[in-house]
């Protein structure tokens, strides 16, 4: 419901993963997706682009990938220019978007989920509602420890889902959902098992 421009799904088989975009609406994207890839994934994360960073681009569709993650973002960054020519000297950036960074500072640690959020705590000044896949079929759930955008997840069916907005969990009948707390991490593990962590306590 957030947009029209672009959409991306990244999904996990056994580790591997396949990151798929394509501007449009989103079931544009996983009628093309399931088509030219098919659907034989365990897990994913989807993300509805509406820019506020960055060209309105084919290159600049979420999930980014760089390094073995997959990340959607939503939120702004705005220390980007100090980001960029750190990460810039080391890894080949594809996009014009603030998110790639962040995804940098996952590859920093070796795509390790609980310990990238905390790079992001450390580097990133702004707002940043995260979604992590790693190429170890992990998939993290992490709200910046200032809490600017809300952020839910709940499970259904012994399934794990999670939305900028309860709205989207509602929708598909998930009505009991939680809010991710600011500076909290939900790590899915890839057994299925599921941590609550705190990353950094909540900011004023």
């Amino acid at each position: 419901h957030r947009g029209e421009e672009a959409c991306g799904v990244a999904v996990s088989r056994g580790g591997d993963l396949t990151v798929y975009r394509s501007l449009g609406t989103i079931d544009r994207m996983l009628s093309s997706f399931m088509q030219n890839v098919g659907g034989d994934a365990d897990r994913g994360i989807i993300h509805n682009r509406y820019s506020t960073s960055g060209p309105s681009d084919p290159m600049n569709i979420q999930p980014v990938f760089q390094g073995g993650i997959a990340l959607g973002h939503n939120g702004t960054i705005v220390n980007t220019e100090r980001l960029r020519s750190s990460y810039g000297n080391k890894y080949q950036l594809n996009t014009d978007i603030d998110s790639e960074l962040l995804a940098c500072m996952f590859t920093e640690v070796n795509g390790n989920i609980a310990d990238g959020c905390r790079k992001c705590c450390e580097q990133a000044v702004g707002a940043y509602n995260l979604v992590i896949l790693n190429n170890r079929g992990e998939i993290g759930i992490f709200k910046d420890p200032r809490g600017f955008h809300p952020l839910s997840w709940g499970e259904m069916d012994g399934v794990i889902y999670s939305s900028s907005e309860n709205i989207g969990l509602r929708s598909m009948g998930l009505y009991d959902s939680d809010e991710v707390a600011p500076g909290q991490l939900i790590l899915i593990r890839k057994d299925g098992r599921v941590e609550q962590i705190t990353i950094k306590e909540p900011e004023e």
